[in-house]
């Protein structure tokens, strides 16, 4: 069984928090991080950030979709990252 970032046997943890405007929904993992230099192409649609000969599965759609898919309702995406995981967060208005 694949976690989030695909390596087999990883898991990942989900928190939220609320201000007056949003609902915040943070996605932490804790695998190899993304690597800074490739972190402008993350929700680009068909990319793999380097794994595309890799094991791991995909094809480099669903940070691309989701992005799209919140921006739609108003919301924004983001990440911060480090070699010791990645925690995306998801802002979605309130209001």
């Amino acid at each position: 069984m694949y976690g989030f970032g695909g390596h087999e046997n990883s898991s990942v943890a989900v928190s939220t928090s609320t201000n007056e405007d949003n609902l915040r929904l943070n996605i932490r993992d804790k695998g190899i991080g993304i690597p800074q230099d490739k972190s402008m192409e993350v929700f680009k649609p068909f990319s793999r950030l380097g794994i595309e000969n890799s094991s791991i599965p995909g094809m480099g759609l669903g940070l691309a979709q989701a992005k799209a898919l919140i921006e739609s309702l108003g919301g924004r995406i983001g990440f911060n990252s480090s070699k010791t995981g990645t925690t995306f967060w998801i802002d979605i208005p309130c209001k």
